[in-house]
């Protein structure tokens, strides 16, 4: 099973200019990033493992973008609750979602918005999750609750930005 597991390598994306600088990379195939408006002073970052594209907002803030094939693998309880002991937080049960979970309007439909904050720990993930195709996209959104609380409108745009049919 392993052998047949494929990571698409995708180039870092190119430097950005002043403004709500629209941005993609080299389209190639199911590799291809969708092209977005990076919001002003966000600085791109080398994306790692699993991730397609990285920014840096301040010292404690960063947005990833991650993609991965089909629906949400694992469902998105089994992520949430991933995600929540990232940021210090027991799981939580499928009665508990509505608390940190709400549909979020975006250009394909709706994503889902998952915000998970422990401000005992000092760290908060926002994650919108769009399905598009064949492939689930992941938006995240990290920091304190205070910085991202600063910068939620710009990725909230930013995930709204993003044209996955151009080119």
């Amino acid at each position: 099973f392993l052998s047949s597991v494929d990571f698409p390598s995708v180039p870092a994306p190119p430097p950005m200019t002043s403004g709500m600088a629209t941005s993609s990379a080299p389209r190639t195939g199911t590799n291809s990033l969708p092209e977005w408006a990076v919001p002003d002073g966000w600085t791109p970052q080398t994306p790692g493992p699993m991730v397609m594209a990285a920014f840096g907002i301040d010292a404690e803030t960063t947005v990833s973008v991650s993609a991965l094939p089909g629906e949400i693998m694992g469902g998105l309880l089994n992520n949430a609750n991933r995600w929540r002991g990232q940021v210090g937080l027991g799981p939580a049960s499928a009665a508990e979602m509505d608390s940190f979970t709400r549909e979020l309007d975006v250009p394909l439909g709706e994503g889902t918005l998952v915000d998970l904050a422990n401000k005992g720990a000092d760290k908060r993930m926002v994650v919108v999750i769009v399905v598009h195709n064949d492939r689930t996209w992941y938006f995240k959104l990290n920091g304190s609750p205070s910085t991202t609380d600063n910068h939620l409108a710009s990725f909230i745009e930013f995930v709204r930005s993003t044209d996955f049919n151009h080119g």
